[in-house]
């Protein structure tokens, strides 16, 4: 099923956002983001906006290991509204040894957030994270993930999918699996 018809309306905002991961041939990782904004119709008073009316456009990348600890990052930013946005790129090298994992979003914020950095790049790292561990999982997976046996794998419950009762787990992890530890549902 597709979304519902909407009703009529006036095109105003565009986000993209697009990250690619990298296996690099010195064993670490690069993870690498784009986000980019535009405006069909001009407002307020922007110092830079591009003709096709893109107003934002700017780059990250993270260089992690196999254990998502960030070994290097770096930011530039493109296209920002004002020439001055693009005077914090230097503080995002600060990410540099935080863990991709529990608790990265805020000690992100703690480091590179509010004026000492951008709020549009801050806002693609929870999907750079998301899409480190999209990239580096499955090659740790396939080679035994963190090499202990019987240690709960750390996805389960983290979407309905691999929730515990579900037959994914029962299919990949089946020491894991439990059939009666249904999630409560939404309220």
């Amino acid at each position: 099923m597709a979304l519902s018809q909407p009703v009529r309306r006036k095109h105003r905002h565009t986000r993209g956002i697009e990250i690619r991961g990298y296996e690099r041939e010195d064993g670490l990782w690069d993870i690498e983001g784009v986000i980019s904004d535009h405006k069909p119709e001009a407002y307020g008073r922007m110092e830079e906006r591009r003709p096709d009316g893109m107003v934002h456009k700017m780059w990250v990348r993270l260089t992690v290991d196999t254990d998502f600890l960030i070994h290097e990052a770096e930011s530039w930013s493109e296209i920002t509204p004002y020439g001055i946005c693009k005077d914090v790129n230097a503080n995002f090298d600060a990410l540099a040894g935080l863990k991709i994992g529990p608790g990265f979003n805020r000690k992100a914020r703690e480091r590179i957030g509010g004026t000492l950095g951008c709020t549009h790049i801050v806002e693609l790292l929870p999907q750079m994270a998301t899409a480190a561990m999209q990239t580096i999982w499955p090659i740790k997976d396939s080679m035994g993930g963190d090499g202990r046996p019987g240690v709960k794998p750390p996805i389960l419950n983290t979407c309905h999918a691999w929730a515990e009762y579900s037959p994914a787990v029962k299919e990949r992890y089946p020491a894991f699996h439990n059939p009666d530890s249904k999630l409560p549902r939404a309220g």
